[in-house]
């Protein structure tokens, strides 16, 4: 059973689990480095680090779990956690720790919305702005 299941999925479900071992273990540089991840796959669409992942690793073993023909969403999505994951590492440069960290855990609650398919606030954020 497929199920919508992508590499959008797996790439904000690894940027949540990210996130919040950086927000449990107090490793701020672990907040930049996935926010660069996600700018990586949000700048590259499918020729990103996780949508290559998924190609290459999990769709000759599934081929009904292939990506769906439309990444725009995905990599909304990507986009809005980074800006959100640059914010915070702003932050933390000045000093702000505490809204770094509130930052970087709404960039996690974002991210396993995302993930578990519940909603990606990236489109719906993009097409309330009016694009």
């Amino acid at each position: 059973m497929r199920d919508g299941l992508s590499s959008t999925h797996l790439e904000q479900g690894v940027a949540a689990v990210l996130l919040l071992a950086a927000f449990v273990f107090e490793l701020p540089l672990l907040v930049p480095a996935v926010g660069l991840l996600l700018a990586a796959d949000a700048l590259a669409g499918p020729r990103g680090p996780f949508p290559l992942l998924w190609a290459r690793v999990v769709v000759p073993r599934r081929p009904a779990w292939a990506d769906p023909p439309d990444p725009e969403p995905g990599r909304l999505q990507a986009a809005l956690v980074t800006v959100v994951l640059a914010v915070a590492t702003l932050g933390f440069a000045l000093g702000l720790d505490a809204l770094a960290w509130l930052l970087t855990l709404t960039g996690a609650g974002t991210t396993v919305l995302a993930a578990t398919g519940v909603v990606a606030l990236g489109p719906l954020v993009v097409r309330r702005l009016g694009r």
